[in-house]
């Protein structure tokens, strides 16, 4: 097998289980944290969506908007972690309801999210 063979535009794509997908997904939603302070790796912005993106099948829009979402839902929460400790402070909701308020946030917040990147497969060809 040579490097064209392996290369994405040539068609080849190796099978990936349903659950490496998700996982991909989440971790590629989840190391967005990385790039925002404390940490502030902003370089790492630009290559944190290639594994989900090259998860993505071309035909599978549903199964690519699924992704995406889960992406989404993972980056919001873990950037937006910070709204919880704001919840407990200026208000008087305990911190497991706080915990949901912001996974809400990430839930509502992910559907765009779905929809941008569902678009991806079909702009690669």
């Amino acid at each position: 097998m040579t490097w064209a063979d392996m290369w994405p535009a040539s068609g080849y794509r190796p099978h990936v289980s349903t659950r490496k997908r998700i996982m991909v997904a989440i971790l590629s939603g989840a190391s967005l944290a990385a790039t925002s302070p404390p940490l502030s790796l902003w370089w790492l912005h630009w290559v944190v969506f290639v594994p989900l993106l090259l998860s993505m099948e071309p035909g599978n829009t549903r199964g690519n908007m699924r992704l995406a979402y889960l992406c989404g839902v993972a980056a919001l929460c873990t950037n937006f972690s910070w709204l919880a400790e704001t919840i407990l402070i200026y208000s008087n909701l305990p911190l497991p309801l706080a915990i949901v308020a912001v996974l809400l946030y990430g839930i509502v917040f992910g559907l765009p999210w779905a929809l941008g990147f569902s678009a991806a497969p079909a702009l690669r060809n």
